[in-house]
């Protein structure tokens, strides 16, 4: 908070025309100077909404996360300063530098400015100001800005120079994160251990998110790094597979270094009703394995003690860990089945190195159903296409409970039953040897549906199921592997 809305924030413009205030809520935590410093560029007063109000927070209509509940505090206190305009922008992605994901926000995040205007009305409606900002594609970056400038009465040639200096100051701190981060690591003794705080820089991050829970772990002794302050790139930090949330992204290489360094421990700060932590925290915890780490779910109704003493109990079990002198886990030798494309071609290959095609009659290929009707449909042009395909039948009070068996239960109720449904055949329908393929597509984001092939991927290493393989075929890559036969008759089948 000190870089971002304190030593890298512009000092505030004399005598401007223009006055917009920007509200220090969701990804602002992160990108304040960049914002602040393109509207300063342009000769425009920023005032920073640093505030959020207990009335503002009340305000939503529906029930949304402790982050989206600061949002409208935050834009209900700029509601009543001397503003012209508020900006909040539509963000849809991040850069980050060592991933080749989609790397997107997740839908509130990118939904911001509607369901704000939803909320506020009138109020807001007419000094909103908004665009669509793509931070992974610097191109589409630049011109949305030239627009932005554009719609407030500047010249491109002032806009393209405002964001010079807005990405130059943006990068400025960026690297003086990274700076800090290489000195904390530096500086780290080899008894010492450290906490590495995870989260996103609007709950772990802010101080109104976080409730303090940085300052609870520096007051017992140990110090904390944010996860986004270590430099991944110069650590091997390599992409997490098919993490397409730009933040958990970061979130899960960090663990990575932090689960295989023995000073720092990792403590996960996440909200209630957080679709995309639905699935990062389990992937965290299995990332970790055994090394103790935290993770504290918090909202606005959550007590300060209770906190406390999760943190006392973590730091014992630290010290525990340490004086024990445990290590990492065996290596896991187990290889599960899985789908690769070869001449074009789909094929299964077992943990064993045998390779099947679709068409063999060894394989299986089974569908969650989508419906009953458009599931059968679509094993039926599976099977016109050569392929021994089966569509289950709708999920039932059986498949909820084996869902819930192997999920947190936060997730969305969907991936329970599609993962029940798996688990109900192949513990009572599956036949000795057969080689199961199981139809769970993927998608690049922001829904959660994208992690569901990956949750029971997961789910099939675990628990070392042998001959059992995700089919997960993408629109991003034309469906590559299916034969042509079969997209043509699916589309018939689906469209009759």
């Amino acid at each position: 908070e000190e870089l971002v809305f304190g030593k890298y924030a512009p000092p505030p413009v004399k005598g401007a025309a223009v006055t917009i205030g920007i509200p220090a809520s969701l990804l602002t935590n992160t990108l304040y100077p960049f914002y602040a410093r393109f509207f300063t560029s342009l000769g425009i007063r920023v005032v920073p909404g640093l505030e959020p109000s207990p009335e503002g927070m009340e305000a939503p209509g529906s029930a949304f996360c402790f982050p989206v509940l600061l949002s409208h505090g935050f834009v209900h206190g700029l509601l009543h300063r001397d503003v012209d305009y508020i900006f909040i922008p539509f963000v849809k992605n991040l850069s980050v530098e060592t991933s080749d994901e989609a790397n997107c926000t997740c839908p509130f995040v990118q939904a911001d400015p509607d369901y704000l205007r939803a909320a506020f009305h009138d109020d807001l409606a007419p000094k909103l100001l908004t665009q669509v900002l793509e931070f992974d594609n610097p191109e589409l970056l630049r011109s949305a800005f030239i627009s932005l400038a554009g719609r407030l009465g500047f010249s491109e040639s002032k806009a393209v120079r405002a964001f010079t200096e807005a990405r130059e100051s943006f990068d400025s701190m960026r690297r003086e994160m990274l700076d800090l981060g290489r000195e904390f690591l530096r500086s780290l003794q080899p008894g010492e251990s450290a906490i590495v705080l995870f989260g996103r820089p609007y709950n772990a991050f802010s101080r109104f998110g976080n409730m303090g829970i940085p300052h609870k772990f520096a007051s017992r002794g140990y110090r904390v790094i944010p996860h986004d302050f270590l430099p991944l790139e110069e650590l091997g930090g390599e992409t997490h597979p098919r993490m397409f949330w730009a933040t958990g992204q970061g979130i899960m290489q960090a663990a990575a270094y932090v689960r295989s360094s023995p000073n720092l421990f990792g403590a996960f700060i996440t909200n209630f009703s957080c679709g995309p932590d639905s699935f990062i925290t389990g992937y965290f915890r299995d990332l970790m394995g055994r090394k103790p780490s935290l993770t504290l779910e918090i909202d606005a109704h959550t007590a300060d003690a209770g906190i406390d003493t999760r943190i006392e109990a973590f730091l014992d079990v630290i010290r525990g860990y340490r004086e024990l002198g445990l290590g990492e886990e065996d290596p896991d030798d187990f290889r599960p089945a899985r789908m690769i494309v070869a001449d074009g071609e789909n094929f299964v290959e077992t943990g064993d190195g045998r390779r099947y095609r679709l068409t063999d009659p060894e394989v299986h290929l089974i569908l969650p159903s989508m419906g009953e009707t458009i599931a059968r449909c679509l094993a039926a042009a599976m099977r016109f296409a050569g392929i021994r395909a089966t569509s289950l039948e709708p999920p039932g009070p059986r498949e909820m409970t084996l869902g819930k068996g192997l999920a947190t239960c936060k997730e969305c109720l969907p991936l329970i039953l599609t993962a029940g449904s798996l688990v109900k055949y192949i513990n009572e329908s599956r036949r000795t040897g057969e080689i199961l393929v199981y139809l769970m597509p993927e998608t690049d984001g922001p829904c959660r549906f994208g992690q569901y092939n990956v949750f029971m991927k997961n789910y099939i290493r675990k628990h070392r199921i042998p001959d059992v393989a995700l089919l997960s075929p993408s629109s991003q890559d034309g469906y590559e592997g299916l034969p042509a036969k079969l997209s043509r008759r699916a589309w018939l089948a689906l469209s009759i």
